[in-house]
């Protein structure tokens, strides 16, 4: 499916690279202060998300929180990918985002919560209430795509971008690009569209078993010969001896 979609992957524009060289740099150079600059370059510039991204301190994203009473928690995204000149609701929204502190990354437990779920698994959650089957949870370094359509697993894919202003991470900058830029939501038909992509890909994991079933026993096959040979030659050496 990924080939299909992406015989090579998108482009980056040398003002872009520039751009990503410089952000990058300040945000290494202070984590903390340049935390949110550096978030909002990813998304608003690096991925084109534009004006159609919206942070939380904007006030509108309030109709997208959830309160989970069982732990005591109200969930509400830090940013979301909304519709162009849509009113901020769950059917405009595409994704929902969990901007999370310097050093938090969204597949681990908060340390100090009581509630054991991660990042992660909360902005799935905040997802699946919403209808909202892609999420994107951050601490700046780590970049975590959450898909979350309701009554199936959960599945994760994490970039780092620790090293995203370096020519040997370009390709890593690309498919990051290429799967969440503006384009993937807005500019190409609906069965081309991220969710439809992913919901595509789950088609082919009955072959993927069974290719991988076949791998094993391939393997186990070598293992057994291999013990096998080295039994024989170990037998001859000692009666040899």
């Amino acid at each position: 499916m990924l080939r299909a979609v992406w015989p090579t992957l998108d482009t980056l524009d040398k003002p872009t690279r520039q751009a990503l060289r410089i952000a990058h740099a300040k945000w290494q150079e202070s984590p903390a202060e340049h935390h949110d600059a550096w978030l909002d370059f990813v998304l608003r510039e690096l991925t084109g998300w534009s004006d159609e991204l919206l942070w939380s301190d904007s006030g509108l994203l309030e109709p997208l929180s959830l309160d989970v009473t069982e732990h005591d928690t109200r969930l509400t995204p830090s940013f979301a990918l909304i519709s162009p000149n849509s009113e901020v609701k769950p059917t405009t929204t595409h994704v929902l985002g969990i901007a999370l502190q310097p050093g938090t990354h969204p597949t681990t437990r908060l340390k100090g919560d009581a509630w054991a779920a991660t990042p992660a698994d909360r902005l799935a959650r905040l997802c699946r209430h919403h209808g909202v089957q892609l999420g994107l949870a951050t601490d700046a370094r780590w970049w975590t795509l959450v898909w979350a359509p309701r009554d199936e697993v959960t599945t994760t894919a994490t970039f780092d971008a620790i090293g995203w202003s370096e020519s040997a991470e370009q390709d890593i900058v690309r498919a990051f690009v290429s799967v969440l830029g503006r384009r993937r939501f807005f500019s190409v038909p609906d069965e081309e569209k991220l969710g439809a992509l992913l919901a595509e890909s789950k088609h082919s994991q009955e072959d993927i078993t069974e290719a991988l079933g076949i791998q094993v026993r391939q393997a186990v096959e070598l293992l057994v010969a291999a013990i096998g040979r080295a039994d024989t030659a170990g037998g001859n050496a000692a009666s040899a001896a």
